[in-house]
């Protein structure tokens, strides 16, 4: 699993926090997830909200950093920060090669990976 989450995060390996968010991601079970619709990338991003722990509490509340986040690792959750992003994502979690994966349905013009760290939801940590 360690090898996976540092694959998926492969463009991050030189700086300071790769291990830590490898660790952080691997913590636990997380949901992977195939947002679709107009603005896919973006409207999952202004969800998240800020990367940034701090600057989410202070310009993006109610965002999922504001109410689940606890530092800028621990942040909520990973959203595609592009189309081009979003397509070597969701192929990372969703292959289309036949025999190791699902089906990808995504079309990659509107759509976005996600993943969520379910003990968010599971350890009460979401405001109403």
């Amino acid at each position: 699993m360690k090898r996976q989450a540092a694959d998926f995060y492969t463009e991050h390996q030189t700086k300071s926090f790769f291990n830590n968010l490898v660790q952080f991601m691997t913590s636990g079970p997380g949901v992977a997830m195939e947002p679709m619709g107009e603005e896919a990338v973006s409207v999952w991003r202004r969800i998240l909200g800020p990367t940034i722990w701090g600057m989410a509490r202070k310009e993006a509340p109610p965002s999922l950093t504001d109410q689940v986040g606890t530092d800028n690792t621990r942040n909520a959750g990973h959203g595609s920060d592009s189309l081009a992003s979003a397509a070597r994502e969701l192929e990372f979690f969703f292959p289309s090669t036949a025999g190791h994966g699902p089906a990808n349905t995504a079309n990659y013009t509107d759509c976005a990976c996600c993943v969520i760290k379910a003990h968010a939801i599971s350890e009460g940590l979401l405001s109403s």
